[in-house]
């Protein structure tokens, strides 16, 4: 059954009015309506939710970005505890813009409904202070920041753009090191804390589930580095990945980290992209060096990698037996250097599985890693997207993938600049796949255009001719290892 007309109009607004357009229009609507409407609505809402696709109509919503906080505020207005933790009982995902005290009522009182929530997204744009004129503000972020003991179900925790000080700090890090909170990846991306932080890191050592920890864009001190690395290096902490995108990390920051990577066998992943790198890099480089190192996933991409750190990565690729990806995105890779790193992946004890090279490769630098494809046993994805390799380069490319000793499965060029002439092969938005019969007569080596996805496609061997479309995250995850050659395609 479907809303009435009457509240299909009345309530569709308040998801998709800005919260403080949503204020207005609801206390007009109330005025307008008197209480007798919110009955009305509340008994037609119920009858909506109740029907068979309620959980699919819930998902709908959220992806087209439901304003949750729009419908806090209804909620709020209705004050029925038993419709409200029945309406919370569909959100598994919650994201909330909290930007006045307003909000942060609003959102407590919605929150200690949830019981199903997986995910919740908070970004406190107030900076609020400790006590109101009626003593609430900390309660109600208490009662926020609660949501992260009283769902059992809570795995995965994200801040952004927030400025946490005084007791909004201590309340949220007394909840996140709280023995009944199970998160499993915590976020804080964009968020400024107190100078003294030593609590905030203390969680690391006190939350036994927490495997990811993401700051990426959030600026760290020299003291923040240093409490963190003291947290990694405790037996009680499991933090497997770690996130640093965009931090401002020093050389000194990169001196803490490889002594981490020396001692650690838990940290499994590192992302220390877009950070400043040149004179830190071969810290790292020469740690990674040790037979006895166990990261596995190094992102080094918009690092301003120079010309000798692609020396210190060759050595990385001959010697360390764990690392299986490796992201260089948008650092100026030398044909001369480019060489070097080939005549490494070319080597018998090179154990690297994925590679991302987006690093102003040309069409003479292809001739090179064709030549990898088929002596690599190990290499299964190779990103190549924002080259301008040219008609040329992937030409030289596909007669490595059709080697017959050729092991890859995923090569992506994502906005490679192409000619639009008559090799319609190399043309983005076309699944293509090798040894079929052909339909076209510009295929001259095998390729079978199957024709046009709605945004992408992939390139694969006949073995498992599966499709990725464009969105699918070719370029930047590990895809689960196929069989035969792959080439992901993505319309520029």
């Amino acid at each position: 059954m479907c809303l009435t007309w009457t509240c299909c109009f009345v309530l569709f607004p308040l998801f998709c009015l800005t919260p403080g357009h949503a204020k207005t229009y609801q206390a007009h609507i109330k005025e307008k309506f008197s209480n007798l409407w919110f009955q009305e609505a509340r008994t037609r809402i119920h009858e909506y939710l109740d029907q068979e696709n309620a959980r699919k109509e819930q998902e709908s919503l959220q992806r087209l970005f439901v304003d949750f906080l729009a419908l806090c505020y209804c909620l709020y207005e209705m004050r029925n505890e038993d419709f409200v933790q029945w309406a919370m009982d569909f959100f598994q995902a919650v994201k909330l813009s909290i930007i006045d005290d307003a909000d942060l009522v609003v959102s407590a009182y919605c929150l200690k409904h949830c019981s199903g929530l997986r995910t919740l997204w908070v970004s406190a744009l107030h900076d609020f202070e400790e006590e109101d004129e009626e003593g609430s503000t900390a309660i109600h972020w208490n009662q926020v920041c609660s949501a992260l003991i009283t769902n059992e179900n809570l795995r995965e925790f994200r801040m952004s753009d927030s400025s946490l000080h005084g007791f909004t700090f201590v309340t949220l890090c007394d909840q996140l090191k709280h023995p009944r909170c199970r998160l499993q990846k915590l976020h804080l991306n964009n968020v400024s804390f107190p100078r003294g932080s030593r609590l905030f890191f203390e969680v690391l050592t006190h939350s036994p589930h927490l495997k990811c920890l993401n700051l990426s864009g959030t600026k760290l001190s020299r003291n923040a580095v240093k409490l963190l690395c003291e947290a990694l290096n405790n037996p009680t902490c499991n933090i497997e990945e770690l996130l640093l995108a965009r931090c401002w990390l020093s050389v000194e920051d990169c001196s803490a980290f490889s002594q981490i990577l020396r001692s650690s066998r838990k940290l499994l992943n590192l992302n220390v992209s877009r950070n400043y790198l040149v004179p830190g890099a071969p810290l790292l480089c020469k740690v990674l060096c040790k037979p006895d190192c166990a990261l596995r996933v190094l992102d080094l991409g918009h690092c301003y990698l120079d010309q000798h750190c692609w020396t210190n990565l060759y050595e990385v690729l001959l010697c360390n037996k764990s690392l299986i990806h490796l992201d260089l995105t948008s650092n100026i890779l030398k044909d001369k250097k480019l060489k070097l790193l080939c005549e490494a992946l070319k080597e018998p004890g090179c154990h690297l599985r994925s590679l991302i090279l987006k690093c102003l490769i040309t069409a003479a630098g292809c001739r090179e890693l064709a030549s990898v494809l088929p002596v690599n046993p190990n290499l299964r994805n190779l990103q190549l997207g924002y080259n301008d390799i040219e008609d040329t380069g992937v030409k030289l490319l596909c007669e490595g993938l059709t080697h017959p000793s050729c092991r890859l499965e995923i090569l992506g060029w994502v906005s490679c600049p192409q000619s639009h002439g008559s090799n319609q092969r190399l043309l983005p938005g076309y699944l293509f796949c090798p040894h079929q019969q052909q339909n076209s007569e510009d295929f001259e080596s095998g390729w079978k255009c199957l024709g046009p996805q709605w945004d992408g496609g992939a390139l694969r061997g006949p073995e498992a001719p599966r499709v990725h479309p464009a969105g699918s995250q070719v370029s930047r995850q590990l895809l689960p290892w196929g069989k035969g050659p792959v080439l992901g395609l993505r319309k520029g």
